[in-house]
């Protein structure tokens, strides 16, 4: 499954989450992230919400990588490889542009943690 917003976000009149559909579908994650300033922080405590909730974490993506990245997306990249789940890799920006054919040959070169 795919949610946009976060892991908190309300997805029904009855304040259930994306957190809350995980659960219920019992779904296996994979954390996207942002490479810029604040992923570091949104990324522990997303990972804590979900140990929280008893979901499994297969590991972190990092979405968007620019083109030209700097210091700040090259530092976040190395410490999210040493979080306690895995470091799958990064999706280029505008990936989603791409068409399905595309965007799975890429896949194998940017996600080295996933296997289709």
């Amino acid at each position: 499954m795919e949610g946009a917003g976060g892991l908190l976000v309300e997805l029904d009149s009855h304040g259930g989450t994306l957190a809350d559909l995980g659960s219920l579908l019992a779904a296996a994650i994979v954390l996207v992230t942002r490479p810029a300033l604040g992923t570091l922080n949104h990324t522990a405590l997303t990972l804590e919400a979900l140990q929280a909730r008893d979901l499994q974490v297969i590991g972190v993506v990092l979405g968007s990588w620019p083109r030209n990245p700097d210091f700040v997306h090259h530092s976040n990249r190395q410490v999210l490889g040493t979080l306690r789940v895995p470091f799958l890799g990064a999706l280029p920006e505008q990936a989603s542009e791409l068409s399905p054919a595309d965007f799975h040959a890429g896949a194998t070169a940017w996600l080295n943690g996933l296997h289709a």
